[in-house]
């Protein structure tokens, strides 16, 4: 592993950060979320009124990233754009304390985590992540610093690892531990944490590559049959049979394929609610009879039926996520010298400076190169 320095003899602090929702003005809890997270992802709320919930803190220590997140309901959206930049080029292990995330990496890959679910996301993937309110701790590590990554990107970019499985059993203790140490940390103190949790993820990514590579077979196959159906979703009959003519295939063919999706009609069923709630978060101003037209475009049979399949999937109903995106556009006052929009600032630089050191597609360590040191001094 290379760039991790376990001497520090200036007995400098970790780099630190805090949201205090009691020292931020309510109206400017979302804005300032956001400014701390532009470069990793497009936020929008999924309520009206959306607050922090507890104090929300990040460390940075030599290139990685760790926090511990209290929100309200959200919705994330890392797009093309935020790649092409080229910022925040990592790999993120978060482990589920309160609440529920759901989301998708790139066009068809799903995944779920309830309370004790450990979720490493390859961030070289676009996604759409929604939340109900919930508390998070996580870690961002750049690329390079794991030669495991390349077993992740387009082939794998998220992985779910269960409250009982050997993976979570090892992190969970480590990660929570570390969080919990970081509040008296040192620089030196912390970049030890970081290259412990760092050797330890790489040495599990590395040893699973068997089973990793387990979820390929017939992966061309099924990544053909979920392109086909991504374009022919405004079909409300959609389904199997469509498949089986378009592929020469057997309906038992397709069910075993798309058995670790949760059946086809749940793939289909995801890949609309999530387009669903893709065009209600770009929307500006909402026309009349827009929902309707949305329940067409996306192939359900109304607006009613819409309705109850959101209400399932999100928690709240269409109308009210476009009343919440509405609710947020352009409130409140900044203050931009208040120290909680410094504390975004320095967050939104920590995420830009985890830049690429390797392609996705290769080993790290693959290009050469040298680790980015922080760009700023503890305190500052």
């Amino acid at each position: 592993m290379r760039g991790f320095s376990l001497l520090d003899s200036s007995g400098l602090p970790v780099a630190k950060t805090c949201f205090d929702p009691a020292n931020i003005p309510e109206a400017l809890h979302l804005d300032v979320w956001r400014q701390a997270s532009r470069c990793g992802a497009q936020v929008d709320s999924l309520q009206r009124d959306w607050r922090f919930r507890g104090r929300t803190s990040n460390w940075y220590t030599d290139g990685v990233v760790f926090s511990h997140t209290l929100c309200d309901a959200t919705h994330y959206q890392r797009t093309p754009r935020h790649i092409r930049r080229g910022d925040s080029d990592c790999l993120v292990l978060k482990l589920q304390l309160a609440g529920h995330q759901q989301g998708i990496f790139g066009d068809f890959d799903h995944f779920s985590s309830p309370p004790g679910t450990l979720v490493l996301q390859d961030w070289a993937i676009p996604y759409n992540i929604t939340t109900t309110p919930y508390e998070v701790m996580a870690v961002s590590i750049p690329r390079y610093l794991l030669r495991g990554s390349h077993l992740m990107y387009r082939r794998n970019p998220v992985i779910t690892w269960q409250p009982d499985s050997p993976q979570a059993r090892l992190l969970v203790p480590i990660l929570t531990q570390t969080l919990k140490s970081l509040a008296t940390a040192s620089a030196g103190e912390a970049d030890a944490y970081a290259a412990g949790i760092t050797g330890l993820l790489d040495g599990l990514l590395l040893g699973d590559r068997e089973l990793l590579q387990s979820k390929y077979r017939e992966r061309d196959r099924l990544e053909d049959m979920r392109q086909y159906l991504s374009r022919h979703l405004s079909d409300p009959d959609l389904g199997a049979d469509h498949l089986c003519r378009q592929f020469h295939c057997s309906r038992a063919t397709v069910y075993r394929l798309f058995q670790r999706e949760g059946g086809i009609a749940t793939f289909i069923l995801r890949q609309r609610l999530q387009r669903c709630m893709q065009e209600i978060s770009r929307m500006g101003v909402v026309q009349k009879g827009f929902l309707e037209a949305l329940a067409h475009t996306w192939g359900f049979s109304s607006r009613a039926n819409l309705a109850r399949h959101f209400k399932a999937y999100y928690g709240i109903t269409p109308q009210q996520a476009v009343e919440a995106a509405r609710s947020h556009q352009n409130e409140g006052q900044r203050e931009m010298n208040a120290p909680y929009w410094r504390d975004a600032h320095r967050v939104s630089r920590w995420l830009e400076s985890i830049a690429p050191g390797a392609s996705p597609t290769e080993p790290a360590g693959a290009h050469g190169g040298t680790r980015q040191g922080p760009r700023e001094l503890a305190g500052h």
